[in-house]
């Protein structure tokens, strides 16, 4: 959450981030609070992990930017819009877990075991989100899991920005 002055009145708003209890139903958003009433709601794309506010220009009026951290992206909005979107480029993968992920679609199932014990060698945060969800699956399940993850994403590492701050 943040307070900033978003109409140039001299009234500072207070913009929160709303996280709903069931993520799977409704997105999260965007809010906008005068005194006790809300002004105005805005969708987001994904859930927040931080909300900041802030002025780039020196000129009058001043227009404040929101800043929300979603993921490994930034979003900016300028008069409570969509202004900028600033991704984090993906962190370098650990060439053994690439070569795991080429073997495993060609391995019979017997031999995958072997393959995901040595997914289980690399140290679990420098593994991408798939690698670590496959490790996280009963055995009993992960024939069909390795064939959705290898349909469903790309191979990447991500970052994740957990929060942000102004550098004044």
């Amino acid at each position: 959450m943040t307070l900033c002055d978003l109409k140039n009145d001299d009234y500072h708003k207070l913009v929160l981030a709303e996280i709903p209890e069931d993520k799977t139903k409704t997105k999260s958003k965007l809010k906008v609070f005068k005194g006790i009433g809300m002004v105005s709601e805005h969708s987001l794309p994904g859930i927040p992990t931080s909300l900041v506010s802030f002025y780039t220009e020196e000129a009058t009026p001043k227009t404040p930017i929101i800043a929300a951290s979603i993921g490994p992206d930034v979003l900016f909005y300028r008069n409570m819009k969509p202004y900028f979107k600033y991704t984090l480029p993906s962190l370098p993968i650990n060439p053994l877990e690439i070569d795991i992920w080429r073997k495993l679609p060609i391995q019979v199932p017997e031999n995958q075991g072997a393959l995901i014990t040595e997914l289980g060698t690399i140290p679990f945060e420098e593994l991408t989100p798939q690698s670590q969800k496959l490790l996280g699956i009963s055995e009993s399940e992960r024939d069909v899991s390795i064939i959705y993850i290898l349909n469903s994403s790309e191979n990447n590492l991500p970052w994740l920005l957990l929060s942000l701050e102004i550098i004044k």
